[in-house]
């Protein structure tokens, strides 16, 4: 009988306040306050105006989106992805998020994930909008236009998406980089008299050290800038639409003048080079941000310095330029004076050329630089006007140290931090977990210190001091904790408290494993110094007469190498301990004679355990395999290759012979000691596992990793087979190869060019393609059987009974039943799903267009099909004569139709308008009193 087994899924997650990575901007932005809930009625609420409350922080955490309310130090709010799973019904890993942007309105987040996806977030909403598809590789930059409709999209694939945020579908996909897309930014062309747009473009930066202007009228690239020194890094432009900022791997900042009103403006070529300003930071510029006002641009480096400048005015850009101007001449002039006495006279009479053209250096003035302790990931202006009429701006810096950091721009001064959001999770790796004895609270440990969770909601109950913690243990009782240190040190900690209590000396190395004695009368300790030290524990009496826990050393056991790890088996009588010579050995613990000796790792063992029985032990180390040995003969049952990297930890279930085990390759495996299968692969963490924790009874464990989160994975009553699990990682290993190709023949036009489609094949594509299919299939069928009675009912005389419809159809018509399951289809999909058909479902589709036409059923999905349906089939369709009949009965439908609803959205957005207009002239009226607070806070518009 095939034996099942129970499931472990992630249950929470914990301890990450930011994540930001080396290679991409934007993982913090500023968002506004939550929108308040309408108590009765149906209306807007205009109780309370938006900048009466403050701007909360969303701030990029691995997989999920914090916000946070940064005077307070709280998260609020999470965004969380939403549970994927496969066909089976196990739990997809979710991507980490590489990007963050915010809608002009500050009501949508764009995030973009590690796996090409943009997830787009309506803030104050706890599901996931919608989820965009659109790049092989990760999301590396993405950016809002100045209304919001539109979403660029840039990867680490060289590829450019343009994104319809309304439509929730992709406009077009833009190719000419040659590398990782590192920023992108709209640039909006208005008529001189009028505000109206009448163009859009595109700049994009890449590190192929081009930079790339697109005319997204025309889906072409205009304009490609050249003479960089090295990648280009990030750029920005300002909000009235006349300058841009290039940041590039070199210490110097680039302008260029985009201003469509300024005299010779082309097209074609929109930005003019100003020159360059040499910043005061070496290295890249990761980041260039503007102010909201325009008055003040961002420029953060590869290091820890941030810079601010300030933008001048017209006027004193002018006095600028004058005084450049003149003093550069002056010195032509002082240069001729000396080569005329010298008596240089072709030296004398050169002219310098100067056009008189307005520089770099004449707008921008670095007013203030912010440097921290370490590196920074990000920034974030706050649109915010600060009450103290000395502070310019407000800033967020995302640090590489799991912190965010809010200061003040002071003029004229030093910048002043004024908030700090650090206490919520560890600036570095974390190197050990440990449960308590109730399984209650979980200690972590990390450089500098340790942290105490709750288990139920993942609260950071204390922050203990200390060094840099290898391993950790619960004291019997659970009150106090020992921390095995990198300096070699066993630091004892009051748990309650958080203060630490006064010990021995314990070893001269690292100390790196404990085990603790099955009497709870002591410890046992596994240091680099080549000891493996007892200890017992005791109550001393300290300075205020109150007796305290402490340890004193009992024995000390001498080996020839470093002790890697050490553990006691359950009944009390063998001591094993790991070795660097890639051996463990086994010793009596009463006499400390040897006993065994494990031979058959080629790397060092880095962890073991014993299992509840005192049966079985588990080795595993830097060779990635895990090796079962039974502890009556020494022999080993069998040697399992069970990570793709070093295994750095691993733990039996307790009263069983099941285990995890850990690794550099970000896994959790879970195996049976027994048949030695490996049951499952638990995926979540983004950097390696370092740690691992298994509650008492089994029923959970927690990890730690390197990308500071803290997860825990809790046994559910779901049961699993072995067999099905493998054939499921199998399957996921073919999912992956699915990806859109470069040129499809027959179904799809050929991307030779610079433009392409914005989406790309995936499964859900696929499967978007199948149940468009089988619904077309399922329509004709009924159509054919309809016909086929109808013609038979009339050679009959009539005389045959009515055909009993489909159930499958639901009641629907067939060409309507078709017509809804394609609406099904998500609007990211639709585009690669109708590209997936074959082209006799193409020509199924052209077919049922003038039945939805002439109906007037669902226009604009109709409008967009017989669009897709062009786009990739128009060649074959010419040449089919049924086809081309269709064709012609469709067109003027499909232009009437569409012009009735463009009337219909029309008149709808005048109305909205209208309504609009008379809620901002009703507060107007209203007014407010002195407090700044208006006097209609209980009145609500009706819609």
């Amino acid at each position: 009988m095939v034996k099942a087994y129970l499931r472990y899924e992630q249950a929470a997650s914990w301890g990450v306040v930011a994540s930001g990575l080396s290679d991409t901007a934007g993982a913090i932005a500023y968002v506004p306050p939550a929108p308040r809930n309408v108590a009765e009625g149906v209306g807007v609420d205009i109780a309370r105006p938006a900048a009466a409350a403050k701007e909360r922080l969303a701030v990029v955490a691995l997989e999920r989106v914090g916000l946070w309310d940064v005077k307070k130090g709280t998260r609020e709010e999470q965004l969380i992805p939403p549970r994927a799973t496969d066909e089976r019904g196990a739990t997809l890993a979710q991507p980490r998020v590489t990007a963050l942007a915010r809608s002009p309105g500050g009501d949508v987040l764009a995030c973009g994930g590690a796996d090409g996806s943009v997830r787009l977030w309506r803030i104050g909403d706890d599901a996931c909008d919608v989820t965009l598809r659109g790049h092989k590789r990760d999301v590396t930059a993405l950016r809002f236009s100045n209304d919001g409709s539109l979403l660029v999209s840039g990867g680490r694939d060289a590829d450019v998406v343009v994104w319809d945020v309304a439509a929730e579908s992709g406009v077009t996909r833009l190719r000419g980089h040659r590398d990782q897309i590192t920023d992108c930014a709209f640039v909006d062309l208005r008529g001189h008299r009028s505000a109206e747009l009448f163009g859009r473009m595109l700049v994009t930066t890449s590190k192929d050290g081009y930079v790339k202007v697109w005319d997204l009228g025309t889906r072409a690239c205009t304009q490609t800038l050249t003479g960089f020194d090295g990648e280009t890094w990030s750029l920005d432009v300002n909000p009235s639409q006349t300058r841009c900022v290039v940041g590039t791997a070199d210490d110097k900042l680039h302008a260029f003048d985009c201003d469509e009103r300024r005299d010779g403006f082309d097209r074609e070529s929109p930005l003019m080079a100003m020159g360059t300003m040499t910043r005061r930071a070496k290295g890249r510029a990761m980041t260039v941000r503007f102010h909201s006002s325009g008055e003040y641009l961002g420029v953060q480096g590869a290091g820890r310095g941030l810079e601010i400048y300030r933008v001048r005015g017209d006027k004193e850009a002018a006095k600028k330029q004058k005084r450049r101007l003149k003093r550069k001449r002056e010195k032509m002039e002082q240069k001729a004076r000396e080569a005329e006495e010298l008596g240089d006279l072709d030296a004398a009479r050169e002219e310098h050329e100067d056009d008189g053209a307005r520089a770099a250096q004449d707008e921008l003035e670095l007013a203030s630089t912010v440097t921290t302790k370490s590196k920074m990931r990000g920034f974030a202006f706050s649109s915010e006007v600060s009450k103290r009429t000395d502070v310019m701006c407000k800033v967020a810096v995302l640090l590489d140290d799991n912190a965010v950091h809010e200061w003040e721009i002071v003029d004229e001064g030093e910048p002043e931090r004024v908030h700090a959001i650090d206490s919520s999770g560890h600036p570095s790796d974390i190197r050990a977990v440990a449960l308590s004895p109730d399984d209650e609270t979980v200690l972590s440990c990390s450089s500098n210190g340790c942290k105490l969770w709750n288990i139920s909601d993942g609260e950071c109950l204390r922050t203990i001091k200390g060094g840099y913690g290898l391993c950790v243990a619960f004291a019997p009782g659970g009150r106090h904790a020992i921390v095995g240190t990198k300096q070699g040190t066993i630091e004892l900690v009051d748990v309650n408290s958080g203060a630490q209590l006064p010990v021995p000396q314990a070893h001269e190395g690292a100390v790196w494993g404990f085990a603790m004695l099955p009497d709870d009368s002591g410890f046992i300790s596994a240091s680099a110094d080549k000891t493996v030290r007892f200890w017992e524990w005791s109550l001393e009496k300290g300075e205020d007469g109150m007796r305290t826990l402490s340890f004193n050393h009992t024995r000390t056991l001498q080996m020839a190498e470093d002790v890697l790890s050490c553990q006691v088996t359950p009944d009390g009588k063998l001591l094993s301990v790991s070795l660097l010579d890639n051996t463990l050995k086994v010793f009596f613990v009463d006499s400390l004679k040897f006993n065994l000796s494990l031979y058959g790792h080629r790397l060092p063992a880095l962890c073991h355990d014993i299992s509840s029985d005192s049966q079985l032990l588990a080795s595993a180390g830097a060779d990635k395999n895990i090796r079962i040995w039974g502890l009556d003969f020494g022999d080993c049952h069998r040697s399992i290759f069970a990570h793709q990297d070093s295994v750095m930890a691993l733990k039996f279930v307790p009263k069983t012979h099941y285990l995890f085990s850990v690794g550099k390759d970000k896994l959790i495996k879970y195996w049976d000691a027994d048949k030695f299968d490996p049951l499952l692969t638990l995926e979540a963490h983004h950097a390696p596992v370092w740690c691992i924790a298994v509650s008492t009874r089994g029923n959970f464990i927690v990890t730690g990793s390197g990308d500071r989160s803290l997860r825990m994975w809790e046994r559910t009553d779901e049961p699993f087979f072995v067999d099905e699990e493998q054939e499921r990682l199998l399957e996921a290993k073919l999912d992956e190869g699915i990806d859109d190709e470069r040129v499809r023949p027959n179904t799809e036009l050929p991307v030779e060019g610079e433009e392409g489609m914005a989406g790309r094949k995936t499964l859900e594509t696929l499967t978007a393609a199948d149940a468009i299919a089988e619904a077309l299939e399922l329509a004709e069928h009924e159509t054919k059987r309809f016909a086929e009675h109808a013609a038979d009912n009339v050679k009959a005389g009539g005389k045959l009974a009515p055909l009993q419809p489909n159930p499958l159809l639901l009641g629907q018509q067939p060409s309507q039943y078709a017509l809804n399951a394609i609406a099904k289809i998500r609007a990211s999909e639709l585009e690669r799903a109708i590209l997936c058909l074959p082209f006799e479902f193409a020509h199924a589709i052209l077919d049922h267009l003038f039945t939805w036409l002439t109906a007037g059923q669902k226009v604009e999905l109709t409008c967009k099909l017989a669009t897709l349906v062009m786009r990739t089939h128009a060649d074959r369709l010419s040449r089919v004569p049924e086809a081309r009949k269709t064709l012609v009965a469709i067109r003027p439908l499909l232009r009437s139709r569409a012009k009735e609803a463009r009337d219909i959205m029309g008149f709808n957005l005048a109305g909205i308008k209208v309504l609009e207009n008379f809620v901002r002239d009703n507060a107007e009226v209203r007014g407010g009193d002195d407090d700044g607070v208006p006097d209609f806070a209980t009145e609500r518009v009706p819609l």
